[in-house]
């Protein structure tokens, strides 16, 4: 659907939009951004715009991995349904669904080795929207339900503004550029992020850190090119995270957007890492 088919569909009243993707991972950002164009039409703020894009990214990622098992055969229905007071998103796949509901992510334990770094993709979306549910069928297979609700304060400045996501296909990949800063006493090593962190990150993320020599002590992590930030990309952070702490190295943070801000701290990472606005505040840091 393009952004002009988009604005005719909701300018006709129509109430529910259906997309069908393939089990690809990367797809999901084509739901993530269609829900984000709807949201900002009816009028959301744009803090819950970014809260509901990482819910449905991760939705969407749970009925792809664990629902229909990457089967590029099978297909994640997403539908969107609004009304004048909120918007509902369903996430259909073929599996059975979740057993049970899982425990909120305990940093301390993954970041012992004890629990695994992935497993934070439900209790982001429970912590995100205002209404939450996976509902299963032995024969129909199951659906994620998230809602978030429309407040009058959100939509007074809102609903005159274009659509500024556009739904896309295209992966951004991920670059990692690793730099030396001279810093108060001595030099910081600095990883610049910029594109996607997402599962597909393994090699840059992991590979680029451990290339370094342990005799860096000082890592700054630069988050102000990341375009899109999933939970199995957070995991991969908490794995260097790990072991820069087996190596006795410091790790500050700066340029992540408001929205990830919340989710770094949701997810307890900010027991590890300090966020900072910007990167002399970041440097700093390590001087004090």
């Amino acid at each position: 659907m393009t952004e002009s088919e988009l604005v005719d569909t909701l300018e006709k009243n129509v109430s529910t939009i259906e997309l069908r993707l393939p089990s690809r991972l990367g797809y999901e950002k084509v739901a993530m951004n269609t829900a984000a164009s709807v949201a900002k039409l009816m009028g959301f703020a744009d803090e819950r715009v970014e809260d509901l894009k990482t819910a449905v990214a991760e939705a969407c990622i749970n009925a792809m991995e664990h629902g229909n098992k990457l089967d590029e055969t099978l297909s994640v229905s997403v539908i969107l349904s609004m009304d004048a007071h909120s918007l509902e998103v369903k996430v259909l796949d073929t599996g059975s669904g979740p057993k049970g509901t899982k425990a909120a992510p305990d940093i301390d334990r993954k970041m012992q080795g004890e629990e695994d770094a992935r497993g934070m993709g439900m209790f982001l979306i429970r912590a995100l929207v205002d209404e939450a549910e996976w509902v299963s069928s032995p024969s129909a297979g199951s659906y994620a339900r998230m809602v978030i609700h429309l407040k009058r304060t959100d939509a007074q400045d809102q609903t005159t503004q274009a659509i500024e996501e556009r739904a896309t296909m295209q992966e951004q990949g991920t670059q990692v550029k690793m730099e030396e800063v001279s810093c108060g006493t001595g030099p910081i090593t600095v990883l610049r992020f910029a594109g996607d962190i997402t599962s597909t990150s393994q090699a840059a993320v992991l590979g680029t850190y451990q290339g370094l020599p342990e005799s860096v002590k000082r890592i700054l992590l630069d988050f102000s090119r990341v375009e899109y930030l999933n939970s199995s990309g957070i995991a991969l952070i908490i794995q260097m995270m790990i072991a820069a702490s087996k190596r006795g190295q410091t790790i500050q943070t700066f340029g992540l957007t408001a929205h990830f801000q919340k989710v770094f701290t949701m997810v307890g990472i900010t027991k590890y890492t300090t966020l900072h606005p910007d990167e002399t505040t970041a440097c700093a840091a390590f001087t004090t």
